[in-house]
């Protein structure tokens, strides 16, 4: 059975995703400028899709809404199994995310904006 479950922090909230009792996957979301900032993303177990899973409804709910969602791409964790700034910046195209314009891509900040 998968679980997402909400935990409060000061500016921005941590959501788990649960599988079976076990944290496989966790988001930090926040706002700014009435935009959906996601602050995290972390699979506990890699290439197992649970970044994919929550990924493809945090889009869900951002388009239904229509709300823009932005982050960073950069890369953190464990150097043997992080992806690089190239990788991350493709994983996140596959959901629509693109390079904000004005900023240097080499920072890695994306947008997306909601599909109507």
């Amino acid at each position: 059975m998968t679980d997402l479950k909400q935990k409060y922090g000061n500016k921005s909230d941590r959501f788990t995703l649960e599988i079976n009792r076990k944290e496989v996957a966790s988001f930090i979301v926040g706002e700014r400028e009435g935009r959906i900032r996601l602050r995290g993303l972390d699979s506990h177990e890699k290439r197992q899709g649970y970044a994919s899973q929550i990924l493809k409804n945090l889009t869900e709910l951002a388009d239904k809404y229509h709300l823009v969602i932005e982050l960073t791409a950069s890369p953190h964790g464990d150097e043997e199994t992080r992806m690089n700034h190239e990788q991350l910046q493709s994983f996140y195209s596959k959901f629509g995310f693109e390079m904000e314009e004005g900023f240097d891509p080499s920072y890695g900040y994306m947008i997306r904006k909601p599909k109507y």
